[in-house]
């Protein structure tokens, strides 16, 4: 799924598997590195980890800052899966918002400060849709932080969604997966701005409405 995913040559296949064995001695995704000789069972969590940290790595980013990067926000990530999911499910064959990840790279964060929080963190997710991301165009978010990683999560997931089930045979592969539910923030979440998805709207109080 990630070969045909990333378009890698057939050629290419031994030296992408050496990239991702480059991911595993990096403990990347968790629970991977096994040893030696015994076999690893991937799960869908495992596949969309992945998919995420080679689109960041494609960004330019260093392997072990893009794998450290998922692990620290995969709790957003895999949140924003998960909204896609339901968008793609309630909009049925209507294009929906495209659910987005909005990165902040913060690569000077070891010697940075904030006088409201202290030190800096290496980076910042937020879920939002891009209706909530083009609305900060036009205000003064674009203050503090001048720039965005944006990474597409809804047409990342639909993606890599059909190449499992249509080129690796996986029949179960689908937005109705019973990992997306257990993947959906919670009432109180932090990080996500949406503008238009009726599934997940907040407005300026952070509130939720449906």
């Amino acid at each position: 799924v990630l070969a045909l995913h990333l378009q890698i040559h057939p050629d290419k296949v031994p030296t992408f598997r050496s990239r991702l064995k480059q991911l595993q001695r990096l403990e990347f995704p968790p629970g991977v590195n096994v040893g030696r000789g015994l076999k690893m069972e991937y799960t869908s969590e495992h596949l969309f980890m992945l998919a995420t940290v080679f689109e960041i790595i494609g960004l330019g980013l260093p392997a072990q800052a893009a794998c450290k990067m998922v692990i620290d926000h995969w709790s957003h990530f895999s949140g924003g899966f998960a909204l896609a999911a339901l968008q793609e499910r309630a909009f049925n064959l209507d294009r929906p918002d495209q659910v987005l990840a909005v990165v902040h790279l913060h690569s000077l964060h070891e010697i940075q400060f904030s006088s409201t929080r202290g030190r800096i963190s290496h980076s910042e997710v937020t879920i939002c849709d891009a209706s909530a991301v083009a609305s900060e165009f036009v205000t003064h978010d674009y203050d503090r932080n001048y720039s965005r990683i944006v990474v597409s999560i809804g047409r990342l997931l639909t993606r890599l969604l059909a190449i499992a089930r249509d080129n690796a045979g996986v029949v179960s592969a689908g937005i109705y997966d019973a990992d997306f539910h257990a993947w959906l923030p919670g009432e109180k979440a932090q990080g996500y701005r949406f503008k238009t998805c009726l599934l997940y709207t907040s407005d300026a109080a952070d509130e939720r409405s449906s």
